[in-house]
């Protein structure tokens, strides 16, 4: 599934947006927007306070907001830590091939993490709304739009595992690094 585009993506995601950005952006630069769009994620559900919640919800939502926070760190530390290092890695080692590489391989998965971020930081925003307007309906209609976003990420995780291995391969010197991180990569799978 290297190179999918937004195929795991839901139609009232802002695909096309993604897709749009792509034409303007460089690869680089939604690996950018989406540790943004992860980290403005986290500082949301971060900022959500349940002391208003109604009481059946505020322990479940207090546990779902550090799960997902929990997930929404590790989804940052892979973009920034292996990811790009490793996308940078492969481009610098692969010569007149690096463009096509690029094309074909890193841009569609970026598009992926961009959208995903947006569509996990638009489902944060609307839980904080629904926490702040205090109905108990719209809170689970809202934590189930977090839970649709956060498993849509999961495709992208896993496309990225062959860029790790390679960079690993090539000898780019930071196989620690990424193995270092591959523990905290499949804790995303315990926040879902």
């Amino acid at each position: 599934m290297l190179g999918s585009g937004a195929a795991h993506a839901t139609p009232g995601d802002d695909v096309v947006g993604a897709a749009a950005a792509a034409d303007t952006t460089s690869s680089n630069d939604l690996l950018s927007t989406a540790a943004t769009d992860f980290t403005d994620a986290n500082t949301t559900l971060a900022g959500i306070d349940v002391s208003e919640v109604p009481s059946q919800l505020q322990s479940q939502l207090s546990e779902f907001i550090s799960d997902q926070t929990g997930m929404l760190n590790t989804a940052v530390q892979t973009l920034n830590d292996s990811v790009g290092p490793v996308e940078s890695t492969v481009l610098a080692d692969s010569g007149s091939l690096s463009s096509l590489i690029d094309q074909w391989f890193f841009d569609p998965l970026n598009q992926d993490w961009a959208s995903d971020g947006s569509a996990l930081l638009n489902a944060d925003q609307a839980l904080d709304t629904a926490v702040i307007s205090g109905s108990a309906s719209d809170i689970t209609s809202a934590l189930q739009q977090v839970d649709v976003a956060a498993i849509q990420v999961l495709p992208t995780e896993f496309e990225s595992i062959p860029l790790i291995v390679l960079a690993d391969l090539l000898g780019d010197g930071s196989g620690a690094a990424a193995a270092g991180a591959a523990p905290d990569f499949f804790d995303l799978l315990l926040g879902l």
